[in-house]
């Protein structure tokens, strides 16, 4: 029996979006806030999902991507806001700034104000769980 084959809709800012293979792309850093007020008594509960997620290809490439979505608890009713941002950078490409870059153009569509703090903790949080580079190993010929 063979496993299937799990596909992803990633997008991006400035160009149609991306369907990647998920084993193609792994994971290397990820940074979120999840909110889900529970409230007695109410029959829908307010939800804030913001998630950044960074993924490389063996040849280098990187996605750096962003999701922001407030909504009720009810999956029936759809999400009242929804934004994405979404960066392909090319080996080398400094992460960290894309990761910055799709922050603020999270914030630059966020009707909700109070929620920035949460989408630069997320910034931050992606930031910090990079994988450190490996080091430089210089050799000197005596």
């Amino acid at each position: 029996m063979t496993g299937s084959v799990r596909h992803r809709l990633i997008h991006l800012s400035s160009r149609t979006p991306m369907k990647i293979v998920d084993r193609e792309w792994p994971l290397i850093a990820h940074g979120s806030f999840d909110c889900r007020d529970d409230i007695p008594g109410r029959r829908s509960q307010p939800t804030v999902t913001i998630d950044i997620q960074v993924r490389q290809h063996a040849d280098g490439r990187v996605i750096v991507y962003s999701l922001y979505s407030y909504g009720q608890q009810n999956h029936a009713v759809a999400p009242i806001e929804t934004h994405h941002a979404g960066h392909l950078l090319e080996a080398g490409d400094d992460i960290p700034a894309a990761i910055n870059s799709v922050s603020e153009e999270l914030l630059d569509q966020i009707i909700n104000q109070t929620m920035y703090r949460h989408v630069i903790t997320a910034a931050r949080e992606t930031i910090a769980n990079l994988p450190r580079a490996p080091r430089q190993i210089r050799h000197y010929l005596s």
